[in-house]
């Protein structure tokens, strides 16, 4: 006699901005990833929270000063068009700007980093 499995799920209609995720990937692959003369790893998820998606990209890059940190995030729960015009490496800003604007400014992003190096940049909207 055979065993049957049984796999249940949920699929939960979600809109995500086409390119989003990339831009989050390819950041932790040029700033993070690309730095490092060993192997490292990104890990993108994403699940349902609450009233809302949480997509989070971590890396196990070679990680960033806590000014950094500090300033990266500030730079990403303030991005606005105005810091796009001033130029210079905006791949995150542009990304967190299209977030805010599809979800009509509810986007809340966090960024983390660790004793291990790792980055991990999470965006609920």
């Amino acid at each position: 006699m055979t065993k049957k499995q049984k796999v249940v799920f949920t699929v939960v209609a979600v809109v995500i901005v086409l390119g989003i995720i990339l831009s989050y990937v390819e950041n932790a692959c040029v700033h993070g990833i690309e730095s490092k003369s060993s192997p490292g790893w990104i890990f993108v998820r994403i699940g349902r929270q609450e009233e809302g998606l949480e997509i989070e990209i971590e890396d196990t890059g070679s990680g960033m000063t806590e000014a950094k940190l500090a300033k990266l995030q500030n730079n990403m729960r303030n991005a606005s068009i105005e810091m796009l015009k001033g130029g210079g490496r905006v791949g995150i800003i542009n990304a967190c700007v299209r977030l805010k604007m599809v979800t009509e400014n509810r986007a809340e992003f966090c960024v983390e980093g660790n004793s291990r190096q790792e980055m991990g940049y999470s965006a609920v909207g």
